[in-house]
């Protein structure tokens, strides 16, 4: 079992393509002992080349294959314990945090570049372990059975965008944020994901005004972009 995860899944294309949503063999695989998991990537190709490779995995039940679209519905029919979830395109994410909301499954997301902006990304949702394109299946393997029993599971590659993230977000807890009211309530609309437009509307003010005040909580909470202070202002609870 060695080897990248990527020249892994590719020397496992053979045969007929995978059912994309539950496995016709869940049925079966739910009376083993194997962990039960279910596979999401927006590529068909990667859904089938990820649920390949854990084919000789005789503890891992692949008990669902779905696009992120559809993954609520196939989880929930699936019963799955874990999710393999191919962040390769990251639009697929948006996804993730229903995920947490809904779904008790615990998460492994695979990505090929980890950087402090995926990290942040996921600051709020419910990911157990991360894994590299580049590690050994066997990593891959070894995450998803750490995660199934409460653990978390991270490979090495990802600890400096961990790292480096965890201590940026321990040096903005430190700093006491200083909020003018108003920045208050363009906070508060802007962790809820309002756009702009929508909080010039909700707050009575200019379009150029809300800018403003945007970048000014951008400053403050010492983070790069709307999805960054929208993260920071849930999970910091900068608006109370």
């Amino acid at each position: 079992m060695s080897g990248s995860l990527a020249a892994r899944v590719l020397t496992t294309v053979s045969g007929g393509p995978l059912t994309i949503g539950i496995s016709p063999t869940a049925g079966a695989n739910s009376r083993s002992k194997g962990v039960r998991v279910v596979v999401v990537a927006s590529s068909p190709m990667s859904r089938d080349l990820l649920s390949r490779a854990f084919l000789g995995e005789p503890e891992i039940d692949i008990v669902g294959v779905t696009a992120p679209e559809g993954v609520i519905r196939n989880l929930t029919s699936a019963r799955a314990e874990v999710i393999v979830w191919d962040a390769l395109q990251r639009k697929s994410l948006s996804a993730l945090a229903l995920v947490a909301e809904v779904v008790g499954s615990r998460t492994v997301l695979i990505a090929d570049v980890w950087d402090e902006q995926l990290i942040s990304q996921l600051a709020s949702v419910r990911v157990a372990g991360l894994a590299s394109l580049d590690s050994d299946f066997k990593t891959l393997v070894e995450a998803v059975h750490s995660v199934a029993n409460g653990q978390c599971s991270y490979s090495p590659d990802v600890t400096p965008a961990l790292m480096k993230y965890l201590r940026r977000d321990l040096e903005g807890h430190e700093r006491e944020v200083a909020l003018t009211d108003r920045e208050r309530d363009v906070a508060r609309l802007l962790g809820e994901g309002a756009t702009n437009k929508a909080i010039a509307s909700e707050l009575h003010l200019a379009i150029h005004t809300v800018k403003n005040h945007v970048h000014a909580l951008l400053t403050k909470l010492n983070v790069r972009n709307r999805a960054e202070a929208a993260v920071a202002i849930r999970t910091r609870h900068i608006v109370t």
